[in-house]
């Protein structure tokens, strides 16, 4: 038990370092007033996943064997998701100065939004079946329910630090 422990935290230890060393060294060139620099962002972005990591690293107690099986595919996808959600969040920064946009440009839109969607539910398929062809069907349910105990247990702690803005406090 000792020694999971050991290789648990050997694993978390390596990859904050690895996110560390890949994002801190990113600076932005034009920061919006209004937004944090994108060094801000990286380095927020680079908390969050230590954190999430260490999160699923104390819930799931992974066997020495699992976590050698389970943390490359973990972080093949997380890579892999990072470039749907990014296109996401372009593709909400049109939405919302869509004002501006023709009829055309709007169409276009559209059809970006569902092309993004199926990219993350096709993504989402292939993920799933890499970890059902290692682990059971229970393992998966439970890191995804953990997965999501994270990002309610990370909604709530913005929500109370005031972090979402006045119109979703309560």
């Amino acid at each position: 038990m000792f020694f999971n422990k050991k290789i648990s935290i050997l694993l978390l230890l390596t990859f904050w370092i690895v996110c560390n060393n890949t994002f801190g060294q990113q600076t932005s060139e034009n920061p919006k007033s209004q937004q944090p620099s994108k060094q801000t962002w990286q380095q927020r972005k680079a908390q969050f996943k230590s954190d999430r990591v260490a999160f699923i690293t104390t819930k799931m107690n992974l066997s020495v064997e699992d976590a050698q099986k389970f943390w490359p595919v973990y972080n093949k996808y997380d890579v892999l998701f990072d470039q749907v959600y990014d296109a996401r969040h372009q593709r909400n920064d049109k939405i919302r100065h869509s004002d501006s946009l023709s009829e055309n440009e709007c169409n276009e839109l559209l059809n970006f939004i569902l092309e993004n969607d199926q990219s993350e539910i096709n993504l989402k398929k292939k993920y799933l079946e890499e970890l059902t062809s290692m682990f059971s069907a229970k393992f998966v349910v439970k890191y995804f329910n953990i997965e999501n105990d994270f990002r309610r247990q990370i909604i709530n702690k913005s929500r109370y630090s005031g972090s979402f803005g006045k119109s979703f406090k309560q």
